[in-house]
């Protein structure tokens, strides 16, 4: 907050190497990390973090996030299916999962993989708003199935109605449906 942020990192440092047992201090410099997106140091300081823990899904989802926020997209698809991989039948992170494959892999050029994915999250979660925006704009980008997306975008209207975001892709759908009166 006063704008020293290496002097801060070098505290939180400094208090793991006093205290290496406490993974609070560890999750600490990831958040660091994470908020100032510091996201080669948040992938080295997540990787140290399995090393002691490794079985910790969110530091693996971390990792994951950090790499498509570098627009390192295939390394982001490779550690979520990892990740999905490992995760036990039913945890919630296996829609997080879904949500950013569904994202990635259009990113890639992959719409049928993303499309995929966004049916897979949507059986678990039929009201996420970011899943139905992305995958209703994305059907609009193709100019596929528009009829599906402009009910998938409704119902992002209907669920958050003050949404910019949602609001226009919504119009953008109207407009590509060819209903131009409100």
């Amino acid at each position: 907050a006063t704008g020293r942020e290496g002097h801060a990192e070098g505290i939180i440092k400094r208090n793991i190497e006093l205290h290496p047992e406490n993974i609070r201090l560890k999750y600490n410099l990831l958040s660091f990390y994470m908020t100032f997106q510091k996201w080669d140091r948040l992938i080295d300081a997540s990787e140290q973090v399995l090393k002691y823990y490794p079985d910790d899904y969110n530091v693996k989802e971390v990792i994951a996030v950090a790499h498509g926020q570098m627009g390192e997209y295939r390394k982001a698809i490779a550690q979520y299916e990892k990740l999905l991989s490992s995760l036990p039948k039913g945890h919630e992170a296996i829609l997080n999962c879904y949500a950013a494959l569904g994202d990635l892999y259009y990113e890639t050029g992959t719409p049928s993989k993303a499309f995929r994915y966004y049916e897979k999250a949507l059986k678990i979660s039929p009201d996420n708003t970011h899943v139905l925006n992305n995958y209703a704009y994305f059907l609009g980008l193709k100019e596929k199935n528009l009829s599906k997306a402009l009910k998938m975008s409704r119902k992002t209207i209907d669920l958050e109605p003050d949404n910019a975001t949602f609001l226009d892709t919504y119009g953008w759908l109207l407009y590509l449906n060819g209903e131009y009166e409100a």
